[in-house]
């Protein structure tokens, strides 16, 4: 079927939202403004590569995952298959992970891999919550397909090294000492991971770095404050 076939058996129930140049804030409902748009596919002209497809494995979806392999096998089975084998099912081969908590967690609780104030030198570092789900369906995934690309992101720093000394809004505070003990703190992060069976080949300093959620974690990092 084409592509102006669908368009043309599905046209009763589609839709249209769009915006104006002008305002991001002004939606309107409507027909759209060119009802000949044509798009032309020409696999032979060809420009950048596309590496692949992905998805972020947050606390959630482990969660929710695991549960369905705790309660019924097969079906777990059969989901992951279909989200990660290339041959049977989407073929997902990247996945972001956020490091320690996102706002998709399964808990009411944010966290980090180390919470405990002022320990600058990452003694109490700990991944040991990630191994109740986690890492568990990471590996399966693994094991469907091996090619999956891992990319690591910060929600935020620990507490103690943000100004509201909450996981909840707030600036990185870039001292010195700061600055050495983020960059420990992620190291071990990727030292963690692999002994997990996980291999974490990007890694950013910050998810969303200029926004400052006002109900779940989150941390300010400009880009001026990078400076060691």
């Amino acid at each position: 079927m084409s592509l102006s076939s669908c368009l043309v058996l599905y046209a009763a129930t589609v839709q249209i939202w769009s915006t104006r140049l002008d305002s991001v804030e002004n939606v309107e409902s409507g027909p759209p403004q060119n009802t000949r748009t044509t798009i032309t596919l020409n696999p032979q002209q060809r420009f950048q590569q596309m590496t692949g497809f992905g998805a972020s494995m947050t606390d959630s979806s482990a969660f929710v995952l695991d549960q369905l392999k705790q309660r019924n096998q097969t079906a777990y089975n059969e989901v992951m298959i279909l989200l990660f084998d290339r041959e049977r099912g989407h073929g997902i081969n990247g996945i972001r992970l956020p490091v320690a908590a996102s706002d998709y967690i399964a808990s009411t609780e944010f966290y980090t891999y180390n919470d405990v104030p002022f320990d600058t030198e990452m003694e109490n570092f700990a991944i040991d919550r990630e191994d109740r789900y986690l890492f568990p369906v990471l590996r399966d995934a693994l094991v469907i397909n091996p090619a999956i690309t891992f990319y690591a992101s910060p929600w935020s720093a620990p507490a103690w090294m943000k100004t509201t000394n909450s996981l909840i809004q707030g600036d990185f505070i870039a001292s010195p000492e700061n600055c050495r003990s983020h960059a420990l703190h992620l190291l071990k992060v990727l030292q963690a991971y692999e002994k997990e069976g996980i291999t974490v080949e990007y890694l950013m300093l910050q998810n969303e770095g200029h926004y400052e959620p006002e109900e779940y974690i989150g941390m300010i990092l400009a880009p001026l404050t990078v400076s060691f």
